[in-house]
């Protein structure tokens, strides 16, 4: 009788070990076999001893869930699908037998197996669609890989070309140098026995430096009159987007005055906005450019009429643009205090999001504005004082140029005898350039080669124009040391890309994003930095998948906040295409491209 139990027992607990555990993959079946006593243990807690039939009895015993696979009792459990047919899969526990079909994860409709819901399977269909989506993504990966390949290729030749011209500029520089030494000391030279008025020379010296002084100065003003006149646009578009969208039947007594004094602002002030639209009307940068165009073509040698007219016109039309500035400020400074009135006395319980938009927008402006620094007094009598001084060393250079020495006489024949060996070596120096660079057709290097004969017959042009040229290679030859030594990312990948640009609508804003550059949102009438491109980092998913991570950072401030910050997510892609922008913190954007 005992024995008969005992084998009875035994070809039970057989059957159940040979018995497929619901839930569970067939490669982790050998989990799930009961000791020779018919117990199991939990398999992440093995102190935890079960019988063998506690498992999938829809009761949670094991911390791990281990014992619920084919359940829902444990919140912690995953479900195994089959998915004959397709890709097999987990599922989480909570969605077993909830009788919902969940085809998007067990599309054999294995899930629901102790329901009465019906769920047949649709792994075939749902399998073809994968293998189209699992195709097309294949076929975008090669174009994407292609692609980078190209680039790759492109920044090489970019590098390449990059490295022969900084060899033949650096070249260039280190003639120039030389031949500049050589040029100064004959001028010396000529100047130490009397050949050439060195008063005359030096005036003209002082004269050019301090012209340069005095554009300096102007395009300091300018840039402040600039600054003040770009307040007033961006102050203006937040009120005009304010007026134009705000909710009236919202009745906001605060909204309410700020556009009721904004409009009285815009009927005081009408003529000074009106002469801004017209056509004749010409900006602080205009005028600016037009004011250092007088002084880049100024005759300084002697010439003192032509002086006194420029900065004549210079003087009086400081004293109208500093007018104008101070009524363009004096219409800013209004319109801040209408916006300060509105944020400080608006209704948020409102919500009207028209309003929010404006005092974010001012709130945005107010740490972000630009500073500017209005001429004082002090400047304006340095600027007057210099202009005098400028004026005096042209009034004795043109007594000295009146009256010739005999040796300045023969300095004159002496230059004209030296001047085929200078242009002889300005022409060689050229020449050199264009066999290296082959930047010239033969035509054009002829026909320079005749012009340059025909001028240059002053030792001291010489020297200032290959002091010209002397600075000019240099900053050439900086900028592409500089542009060799910078990061563009793994095999110079965003060199040919550096000056393209991204454009995408995403919610409702316009984004424009700059590979080697600036990141901007634009919208609600205000254009918002998010910051400049600073470090680019690869991020390795798989062996085959690789992301690109580019950190733009000093974007604008934010009211309250930090700098902004832009964070842009490369993948592959046939295409450059802007696809989502996210802001997980504050301040933080977050881009995905491909």
């Amino acid at each position: 009788m005992k024995a008969s139990i005992a084998i009875g027992v035994a070809s039970s607990l057989a059957s159940v070990a040979l018995s497929q555990v619901v839930g569970v993959a067939p490669s982790d079946q050998e989990l799930y076999e009961p000791d020779a006593e018919g117990k199991w243990r939990c398999l992440s807690n093995p102190e935890v001893v079960l019988d063998f039939s506690q498992i999938n009895d829809d009761f949670c015993d094991c911390p791990d869930g281990s014992d619920e696979p084919g359940t829902s009792a444990c919140p912690n459990g995953k479900f195994y699908c089959e998915n004959k047919g397709h890709v097999p899969g987990y599922i989480k526990s909570f969605k077993v037998n909830d009788g919902v079909c969940d085809y998007s994860e067990c599309c054999d409709g294995s899930d629901e197996w102790n329901t009465p819901i019906d769920c047949p399977s649709r792994c075939e269909e749902i399998h073809k669609e994968y293998q189209k989506a699992l195709d097309l993504e294949k076929e975008t990966y090669k174009i994407g890989v292609s692609k980078v390949e190209k680039t790759i290729n492109a920044a090489s030749k970019l590098r390449a070309k990059l490295h022969e011209q900084f060899t033949a500029e650096s070249a260039i520089l280190e003639f120039l140098q030389k031949e500049l030494a050589a040029k100064k000391a004959t001028l010396e030279q000529a100047q130490a026995r009397g050949e050439i008025n060195q008063d005359s020379s030096q005036a003209q010296h002082k004269i050019k430096e301090s012209i340069e002084e005095i554009k300096s100065k102007v395009s300091d003003y300018f840039g402040s009159f600039t600054s003040s006149d770009s307040n007033l646009k961006s102050l203006s578009e937040i009120l005009d987007a304010l007026v134009q969208t705000f909710n009236e039947n919202l009745k906001d007594a605060a909204v309410k005055d700020t556009v009721d004094s904004y409009a009285e602002h815009l009927e005081k002030y009408k003529e000074s906005y009106d002469a801004e639209k017209s056509e004749t009307f010409q900006s602080f940068d205009a005028i600016k450019n037009s004011i250092l165009d007088k002084f880049n073509s100024l005759d300084l040698t002697g010439n003192t009429d032509s002086l006194k007219t420029t900065f004549n016109e210079l003087s009086e039309t400081l004293k109208q643009e500093l007018l104008k500035h101070n009524a363009v400020n004096e219409r800013a400074n209004d319109l801040e205090k209408l916006l300060n009135h509105l944020i400080n006395n608006y209704n948020p319980n409102f919500n009207d999001p028209n309003v929010k938009q404006a005092v974010n927008s001012f709130q945005d402006f107010s740490v972000n504005r630009e500073t500017f620094q209005v001429p004082t007094d002090e400047t304006i009598s340095w600027l007057k004082s210099k202009i005098e001084q400028v004026e005096q060393l042209a009034e004795s250079l043109k007594k000295s140029e009146a009256e010739p020495k005999i040796e300045e006489k023969k300095t004159q024949v002496k230059k004209i005898q030296q001047l085929p060996l200078l242009e002889r070596l300005k022409n060689k120096y050229r020449k050199m350039i264009n066999d290296f660079l082959g930047i010239e057709t033969k035509e054009q290097y002829e026909a320079h080669h005749e012009e340059t004969n025909e001028t240059k017959d002053d030792l001291q042009i010489a020297v200032e124009e290959l002091e010209k040229d002397k600075d000019k290679t240099e900053r050439s030859v900086n900028s592409i040391k500089e542009d060799l030594s910078r990061y563009y990312g793994p095999n110079d990948l965003l060199r040919p890309l550096k000056d393209i640009s991204l454009k995408g609508h995403i919610g409702e804003y316009d984004y424009e994003l700059f590979f080697i550059g600036d990141v901007h949102q634009k919208g609600n009438n205000h254009n918002v930095k998010i910051g400049s491109f600073s470090s680019i980092e690869v991020n390795d998913i798989s062996r085959t998948q690789h992301q690109l991570i580019l950190t733009y950072e000093n974007g604008a401030r934010c009211w309250n906040g930090p700098l902004r910050k832009g964070i842009v997510t490369i993948d592959c892609g046939a295409e450059n295409e802007l696809l989502a922008v996210t802001e997980p913190e504050k301040c933080e954007y977050h881009f995905r491209v491909k």
